[in-house]
């Protein structure tokens, strides 16, 4: 009796133990078998790229006898193949099948476009590749950086070696720690080229490490790549910009030509607090490098500049500092975009300007240079 109750037991223990195996045996072939109906290549969520593959070709479709009929133009021609194509490309499936370029930016009213494959970025423009020649040298003039070659015949533009921001840089214990004492330089190029969608201008870089830029090579053997894909990211952008500028101050360059023949360039004026603010009558990128020009034919000296900011950073001068004037040893030259072309504002800190007496001197200095 006490046997027959233990057999009893077990065999009521075992059925506990494998009822869920059991269920959840027959949750998971449920699933498998789901699987392969939901995907696969026969299943209802399965890929149809290569679908076009099982197309059947119909005839055309005849009309009754004694129907009159106009006869029409196929909407979408299809041109006829003349035996095997050389080197066309035929997908192996559905992963293989080319994909379209990425397109990051779009200005329709200028006609620029910035495309990306892999780490290389281009910019497809409707300008000629003269034109585009043109525009890359002028991009690189107005960021104040040297031309070390422009080859028409080629449509290519060269800079000459930049070096990075300092804060890019590794600090002076770091270079100690690694016995590291080369900076990196880099330098870029300009590539026009003509495609059937347009101008492409495709952008290069190269990076070196040297002590200094004397030891620099003078040329350098181009081969496609990016040294740093978010730096050739900036420059595309920049120069998306000021393509965009340029398009539409030429659009409107007759107009302000015939209304302000004799206009100065430059006009002073106040803001309704009374501070000092200097007008002048150019687009963003001729006022950034007429500006820029000014500096250094005055007595001011730029400590650092910001393209991306429109800022240019001057060492504040102390004889014009009166005491309780704020404790900036530098002004920020503020550019801002205006409607009559673009304001210069003196600065001591992103949210405060400059005395009067100083902000005017400065801006006084920029307009006689300018002028």
């Amino acid at each position: 009796m006490i046997s027959s109750m233990r057999f009893t037991k077990l065999k009521q223990s075992a059925l506990s133990i494998t009822a869920p195996s059991i269920t959840a045996l027959t949750l998971i072939s449920a699933l498998s078998t789901g699987c392969s109906f939901m995907g696969g290549d026969d299943g209802y969520f399965r890929s149809r790229a290569m679908d076009y593959e099982k197309a059947v070709e119909l005839a055309p479709l005849k009309l009754p006898e004694g129907t009159q009929s106009t006869q029409r133009k196929e909407l979408y021609p299809i041109a006829q193949r003349q035996g095997e194509v050389k080197g066309a490309y035929a997908p192996k499936g559905a992963d293989d099948l080319p994909r379209p370029q990425g397109l990051l930016n779009v200005n329709e009213q200028a006609g620029v476009e910035i495309r990306e494959k892999d780490d290389q970025r281009w910019l497809v423009v409707r300008k000629s590749p003269a034109d585009s020649f043109e525009l890359a040298k002028r991009f690189v003039e107005n960021n104040g950086f040297e031309i070390a070659r422009a080859d028409a015949s080629s449509n290519t533009v060269e800079t000459g070696w930049l070096k990075p921001r300092q804060e890019d840089q590794p600090g002076w214990f770091m270079r100690m720690v690694t016995l590291n004492f080369r900076d990196d330089y880099d330098r870029f190029r300009f590539r026009i080229e003509n495609a059937a969608d347009g101008t492409h201008i495709r952008i290069e870089q190269v990076r070196e490490r040297a002590s200094d830029a004397s030891s620099l090579p003078n040329k350098v053997a181009w081969n496609g790549t990016h040294a740093s894909t978010t730096r050739t990211e900036v420059v595309a952008n920049d120069l998306s910009d000021f393509i965009a500028e340029e398009q539409a101050t030429s659009l409107r360059t007759g107009v302000l030509a015939a209304a302000y023949a004799n206009a100065p360039r430059t006009i002073m004026t106040w803001d309704g607090n009374g501070f000092p603010v200097l007008v002048i009558t150019m687009d963003m990128n001729r006022a950034w490098l007429a500006v820029g020009q000014a500096l250094e034919r005055s007595s001011l000296k730029v400590r650092d500049l910001n393209r991306s900011l429109e800022v240019y950073y001057l060492k504040r001068d102390k004889r014009l500092r009166k005491e309780g004037e704020g404790e900036s040893h530098q002004y920020q030259l503020k550019l801002l975009r205006a409607d009559e072309g673009v304001h210069v504002a003196v600065q001591l800190d992103d949210n405060t300007l400059a005395p009067k007496e100083e902000g005017l001197q400065v801006l006084e200095a920029i307009r006689k240079n300018i002028e």
